[in-house]
């Protein structure tokens, strides 16, 4: 009698456990709009009721009843609530049209307002929905980019109560749906198909005569906000001028009599590249003078510098400028320093220090305190002796090594090399800022020693892996940037090497580390 039992009790409990429904069919799905069709504002009453709901099973009896003849209880109290409106329903075949379906705007941050951030659940991840959700979606061939992109969501049971409410019919796979001008789905023309929006940062390329993205525009197959004007890169030099350098590259010794304490190169470093940091406005420059004295940014005399524009007409122009600029005191000194300077000394040039030839690497190699043709950041980066060890902490700091960064041609004509700065517990590297480009800075980080390279390790959960790339993507966009804290000055890097104090003080750890060979 025991044996007849138990099989059916089995089969009562397989589809709590197991299984999905395919469709809600206890439920009416007449006049149930597609959730991509309605306004924001009964998106916001759709999640309060859903919360609410939640709140009253509580998350463990909410999570299983979804996956149970229970759900059609909980979508009749939901559609009265709502009333006269009703739950809407989620049709997938408009994301599996897209090229990644995990980036349909279904998905997006801001689709369902008020939701809680949460991390996606990777190491159990069948916690945050019903078991039965891979096996599922595996019958009907979904895409496992749209499988990921539910677990991932902030409203994961919430998509998947409504995706049970789509409705499957071939005579309802059209244009009516979406052809009320929906902002988050097109209809596409040829196949009469709707097909979801993607969001901003997604890839938009392969779609023809149409622009795919929502809130955005597609500019070089990516979603570009539209409230964003992206800086344009350029790598020629700047029109705009402004003062000269506050501490010049070298210091002429004819012109001291006192000998001076020697100083930390480093600091020496640190303070030069502090002040002739670029603006984060525009793709300032600095410009050295052809006299030898040093000019304060405060003093009149800056006021004589001129435009590019101007600069046929320098004598007349610095005039003028003088006039308006300088105290009635000064006007005859400054006029008779900018004719003297006008007819005397050679036309200024843009100041931009040119690489060295580097016989390591047999190319030219900019230093790291050199002028660049473009705002720069700075990260900081770990070089190790020897295999890397999670525990205990990292070995030494390797010595005798060199380190560069390389830029990988994006945006276009970043090739440049430059050196990092070495500190005792890991080196600074310089890049371009990732907000003045249109879409990205890929470059590469170089580190040799004894002619070899180091073999470069990311940071994944607090441990170093071996990279799944071999050049290091950022970009203002979360979506195409790689996971690595930059800042807008070395004394920022320098300064969060460090956490903790005393006996708890701490290396930070660094994006990525380097573990160089070891002499035997």
């Amino acid at each position: 009698m025991c044996c007849s039992i138990l099989p059916a009790i089995l089969l009562t409990l397989l589809p709590t456990v197991t299984s999905l429904p395919a469709q809600v069919k206890c439920v009416n799905m007449t006049s149930r709009a597609e959730i991509r069709t309605i306004s924001a504002v009964d998106r916001t009453r759709l999640l309060t009721e859903y919360k609410r709901q939640r709140r009253a099973l509580g998350p463990l009896q909410f999570t299983k009843a979804i996956a149970t003849a229970q759900l059609c209880e909980i979508v009749e109290r939901i559609d009265k609530a709502l009333a006269p409106q009703r739950m809407p329903n989620w049709d997938v075949r408009w994301d599996l049209r897209l090229p990644r379906p995990g980036d349909s705007v279904i998905f997006s941050e801001n689709f369902f307002a008020k939701m809680r951030r949460r991390r996606a659940k990777q190491n159990f991840p069948r916690d945050a929905v019903p078991r039965g959700l891979n096996s599922h979606f595996r019958r009907l061939r979904v895409n496992d980019s749209l499988t990921s992109a539910i677990r991932a969501s902030r409203a994961a049971q919430l998509l998947i109560m409504l995706y049970q409410l789509g409705q499957w019919k071939e005579s309802e796979d059209n244009c009516s749906p979406c052809s009320r001008r929906s902002p988050m789905a097109f209809c596409e023309q040829r196949l009469q198909q709707c097909i979801s929006r993607i969001t901003v940062t997604s890839s938009c390329s392969g779609f023809s005569g149409i622009d795919p993205c929502y809130a955005s525009k597609c500019v070089e197959g990516v979603c570009v906000p539209l409230h964003e004007t992206p800086a344009s890169f350029s790598l020629e030099p700047p029109k705009k001028k402004i003062a000269e350098r506050a501490v010049p590259m070298t210091t002429s010794t004819s012109t001291t009599t006192t000998s001076t304490p020697p100083t930390d190169i480093v600091a020496r470093l640190l303070d030069l590249v502090d002040e002739e940091q670029l603006s984060d406005g525009d793709n300032s420059t600095l410009y050295q003078s052809n006299s030898t004295d040093v000019l304060d940014s405060d003093s009149p005399g800056v006021q004589l510098m001129i435009n590019d524009q101007n600069r046929t007409n320098f004598g007349e122009e610095a005039t003028e400028t003088a006039i308006q600029k300088l105290p009635q005191a000064t006007y005859i000194s400054a006029t008779i320093a900018t004719t003297l300077s006008s007819t005397l000394a050679p036309p200024i040039n843009f100041r931009f220090d040119n690489p060295h030839f580097n016989r390591e690497l047999l190319t030219w190699v900019y230093s790291f305190d050199d002028f660049l043709p473009y705002p720069t950041v700075y990260f900081s980066v770990m070089v190790i002796a020897g295999k890397y060890k999670p525990r205990p902490r990292p070995q030494r700091s390797a010595a005798g090594v060199t380190v560069f960064s390389r830029g990988e041609n994006l945006p276009n004509g970043y090739t440049h090399i430059v050196e990092a700065l070495p500190l005792d517990s890991g080196h600074v590297i310089r890049i371009p800022d990732p907000a003045a480009t249109d879409t990205l800075v890929e470059f590469s980080v170089i580190v040799r020693t004894n002619g070899q390279n180091c073999e470069r390790l990311c940071l994944h959960r607090r441990r170093y892996v071996p990279c799944k790339r071999a050049t290091v993507r950022l970009s203002k966009y979360p979506a195409l940037t790689d996971h690595v804290h930059y800042y807008k000055t070395p004394r920022q890097v320098i300064n969060r090497l460090w956490k903790g104090a005393g006996y708890f003080r701490r290396r930070t750890q660094d994006a990525f580390i380097f573990t160089c060979p070891t002499r035997l």
